[in-house]
């Protein structure tokens, strides 16, 4: 291009030279004197466009690299906004425990390999009886904090009163973990929503220092109510489901009863909406840090809890829900579906229990919203 453009400039100049002398003579010839004035006239004008080359060079010049230095910049809070986002992934290490703060129901195991790759296994509870679990292998991409596999291995384990372990509905999926600061999302094609993984109680009180105990100073909760079968679920949630949380102050289980088929005294089977919540005191308020709703069927014998059938999550809801209440599937709905109710029996719950113990307690409060007045 640098060529062809002073070429274009000497053809140029050559045509001006030309017609400067025909015009300066009027079409006839003109003399020696005359002409190399005319000459000298348009070298000056060819030296001005020169310079206009070189100038522009220059201008192209500087313009490189004040795009290369822009391009730089760009890289470079790029860089620093993906690691905001992801944390710092040049050294990503989930390796330890961690429990899913979305479903409540889902935990998961990862070991870190020499080559940097992770061996991951997901359970994920359906029942007291029943779990999916998920082996997945892979490593992460530093520099978006991802870890992307397309040969996951599911399947479903069903365990009988020996403890026997039965395998079924083997198959291959895909999915992506993303660091999310101290947490790690998950999605699988076969899991029914998205997890939220945090670190186990051990696994975060052993990062903050402090050994992984936690200690409470409120009593432990125990149901005082006339239900006879509610004492002995809330029990039983807050021994198995609760267990699985981060470390707190207490649970107080929030449970509705849909209906209880006692005819089999062997075998009585609750149908209800239960719920967990688990909290820390601070001040005169209980502060909500974690729960899970586990709706479904719970069978009782000579008064403990012998198995529990618990609803799926996710796009098998409702086929699951019908399967496990029956003809009871419109009530259960009327009853899960009313938030205004529940909050008012949960808070009656959380009443009962302050009132027993006479603690000083005024308020109880989710993360996001404003505490609520306990009932008097």
């Amino acid at each position: 291009m640098r060529k062809k453009s002073l070429k274009l400039v000497t053809v140029t100049a050559c045509m001006m030279l030309g017609m400067s002398l025909f015009t300066a003579c009027g079409g006839k010839d003109m003399s020696a004197e005359e002409a190399g004035a005319v000459v000298s006239e348009v070298k000056e004008d060819l030296d001005d466009d020169k310079e206009d080359i070189e100038d522009a060079k220059e201008d192209v010049k500087e313009a490189k690299e004040e795009v290369k230095e822009n391009l730089k910049e760009a890289e470079k809070e790029v860089s620093e906004a993906v690691k905001e986002v992801t944390g710092d992934t040049e050294a990503v290490d989930i390796s330890g425990s961690w429990r899913d703060g979305v479903s409540s129901r889902a935990g998961m195991e990862a070991t870190k390999n020499d080559d940097g790759s992770f061996d991951i296994i997901i359970h994920w509870g359906g029942s007291v009886s029943e779990a999916a679990e998920w082996v997945i292998h892979g490593t992460f991409d530093s520099a978006t904090g991802t870890l992307t596999y397309d040969n996951g291995s599911y399947a479903i384990h069903t365990y009988d009163e020996d403890g026997n372990d039965t395998v079924s509905d083997e198959e291959t999926t895909t999915g992506t973990f993303v660091i999310d600061g101290d947490k790690v999302k998950w999605q699988d094609s076969k899991a029914s929503s998205e997890c939220l993984f945090e670190r186990g109680v051990d696994e975060a009180s052993a990062a903050a220092g402090d050994g992984g105990e936690h200690i409470s100073t409120l009593p432990d909760y125990s149901y005082k109510g006339g239900d006879p079968y509610i004492g002995t679920i809330a029990q039983f949630m807050i021994e198995n489901m609760a267990s699985g949380y981060e470390a707190h102050d207490i649970c107080i289980p929030c449970i509705t009863i849909v209906d209880v088929d006692d005819s089999n005294p062997d075998d009585v089977l609750v149908w209800g909406d239960f719920w967990i919540y688990n909290y820390n005191l601070n001040g005169d308020t209980l502060e909500c840090e974690s729960g899970g709703n586990y709706p479904g069927l719970v069978h009782v014998q000579n008064g403990l809890v012998s198995s529990f059938d618990v609803v799926a999550d996710g796009g098998d809801y409702e086929e699951s829900a019908r399967e496990i209440f029956g003809d009871r599937y419109d009530k259960f709905e009327s009853i899960h579906s009313d938030d205004t109710t529940r909050e008012a029996t949960r808070a009656q719950f959380i009443s009962d229990y302050v009132k027993e113990h006479s603690l000083d307690i005024t308020k109880y409060k989710d993360y996001g919203w404003d505490p609520v007045e306990l009932p008097q």
